[in-house]
């Protein structure tokens, strides 16, 4: 009885071949019939009438009792087809993608054409600021806030260097060791009288000047400055625009403030400072820099200077700036509100 079955299943299973290839003769002879018919057909339906045949065909070899197996054994070679069809058309696809991506980089290289994407890059920036302030997710490190990650946080044991001061030490012809072991590392303000030494910034500045370095250089001409702040309105922090009316004396009474953020930029007008002497070499030296401005303005309140670093210098160019430094939480229960007057040359 084993070998009778054994025989009758081969014989079925020959049968199903011959039965499988008589289908798909007869499949084939038809579709011969209709190919001048279907060749004016819609894909869509195409489609539609090849699906309908291949499910009447699976149809009827499970109604002449043929396993899922052998339904499978014998489309083999038709589903390896339609799978490397779909990875050619997939690869097809990645490689318009990888191609796309590669000719937009090289465009990137080439300085007329980054001008042009600078260009419209920035006329969208300024469109879309009305309507969606995207500068709060362009000025954060991160695009998700972790809750348990804070970089500045301030512990009580940080409040030991405040908690004994009184007020600002004043110094001259300062060495960067001393600057170092009692100011830096201890976390001390400090003004340096003489700072600022042979700087052009204290020969040039003045509201035309900046107005003119700010309107034709080429780095600040084409860029756009980073946390604009002024009592003045001006459309969308436009420095160059405010600069202008301050050198026609448009306008009287007024400060701003703004960060040169754009490499650029910064690179430009770092031209008119130098590097403060009372610095040790292990100091690095900011990307960006910030320009603090202001006309006959004497507000009862102090203006709060949006910089967060484990070291800032201010240098006076000109005139003079009250300065006033606040414990932040929790050193404000232990130290002392500090107050000074910056003046011209002082650091």
């Amino acid at each position: 009885m084993s070998s009778a079955r054994k025989v009758d299943s081969s014989d079925r299973s020959d049968t199903f071949f011959v039965r499988m290839r008589h289908t798909l003769s007869e499949a084939v002879a038809n579709r011969s019939e209709r190919t001048e018919s279907t060749r004016k057909e819609p894909m869509k339906e195409k489609l539609s009438a090849i699906d309908r045949e291949i499910r009447t065909l699976h149809e009827l070899c499970m109604k002449r009792g043929f396993s899922e197996p052998q339904i499978s054994d014998v489309a083999a070679p038709l589903l390896q087809a339609i799978d490397a069809a779909s990875k050619r058309r997939l690869l097809g696809i990645a490689a318009r993608i990888v191609g796309f991506l590669l000719l937009v980089m090289g465009l990137f290289y080439i300085n007329p054409m980054y001008n042009i994407f600078c260009v419209i890059g920035r006329k969208m920036e300024i469109k879309l600021l009305p309507v969606w302030d995207w500068t709060r997710y362009y000025y954060d490190d991160c695009i998700m806030n972790n809750p348990y990650y804070n970089p500045n946080k301030i512990y009580h044991s940080d409040c030991r260097a405040c908690e004994d001061l009184e007020d600002i030490d004043h110094v001259r012809n300062v060495s960067w060791e001393v600057t170092t072991e009692s100011y830096l590392r201890a976390d001390v303000p400090v003004i340096v009288t003489d700072g600022i030494a042979n700087w052009t910034a204290t020969d040039l500045f003045s509201w035309e000047f900046l107005s003119q370095f700010y309107s034709t250089e080429a780095a600040t001409r084409e860029s756009y400055p980073c946390a604009f702040t002024s009592n003045v309105r001006v459309k969308y922090g436009n420095n160059r625009l405010f600069l202008k009316k301050a050198a026609k004396q448009e306008i009287t009474k007024w400060f701003a403030y703004w960060e040169n953020c754009e490499r650029p930029a910064a690179r430009t007008f770092r031209q008119f400072f130098r590097r403060p002497y009372f610095l040790p070499a292990m100091v690095e030296m900011a990307e960006s820099n910030w320009l603090f401005l202001a006309n006959n303005y004497r507000a009862k309140s102090y203006k709060e200077v949006p910089i967060i670093s484990d070291l800032v210098w201010f240098a006076q160019v000109r005139g003079k700036t009250y300065v006033k430094l606040t414990p932040r939480s929790p050193c404000n229960r232990t130290c002392d509100v500090l107050t000074d007057t910056l003046y011209e040359g002082e650091i």
